[in-house]
């Protein structure tokens, strides 16, 4: 963690891209690469049944849920009441990733820790990672301005399923 960060501060990272681009196999991997660290993964679902952390292999770390709608869309209270939460809980977890729905604009999700001075020294933004697949990604920048912001917001891009094309 570097120096400069508050004693309590917990970093946060966005793990976006565009539906089956390769993100819960990208999280798998990070968490299996990083086993000493322990993750608060908030997996943003768009709808009520949750498929994505069925699929994340490693249980200790603590998963939060965010189902009925995009949070990235709508950024109601319930981000807030997650984060007030793991502020209380901050002892139990070292790092925070959030894994949007792949239909999710990041410039909303990411809103909070930009604009709010105490989230932001709290949970510092670290990164923005937009996970694309090589395969279908002409096709989504023409159909979706999802696709678009994802990749234009994001810090990181990882081209995935490259051998497909």
């Amino acid at each position: 963690m570097p120096k400069d960060l508050a004693k309590n501060a917990r970093p946060v990272t966005i793990l976006t891209g565009f539906l089956g681009a390769g993100k819960t196999t990208y999280l798998n991997h990070l968490l299996q690469s990083k086993p000493n660290t322990r993750f608060a993964i908030i997996e943003n679902e768009y709808g009520e049944q949750s498929i994505d952390s069925e699929l994340i292999i490693r249980a200790e770390n603590d998963i939060v849920e965010l189902n009925n709608g995009c949070l990235c869309c709508t950024l109601n209270e319930n981000l807030y009441d997650i984060l007030n939460t793991l502020y209380e809980r901050r002892d139990e977890y070292d790092e925070i990733i959030i894994e949007a729905t792949g239909v999710a604009d990041p410039r909303g999700l990411a809103e909070p820790f930009i604009i709010h001075a105490s989230i932001k020294k709290q949970f510092p933004l670290g990164r923005i990672v937009c996970l694309i697949d090589a395969e279908l990604v002409e096709d989504q920048l023409v159909e979706t301005e999802e696709a678009i912001h994802q990749i234009t917001f994001s810090d990181v891009l990882l081209i995935n399923k490259t051998d497909l094309v």
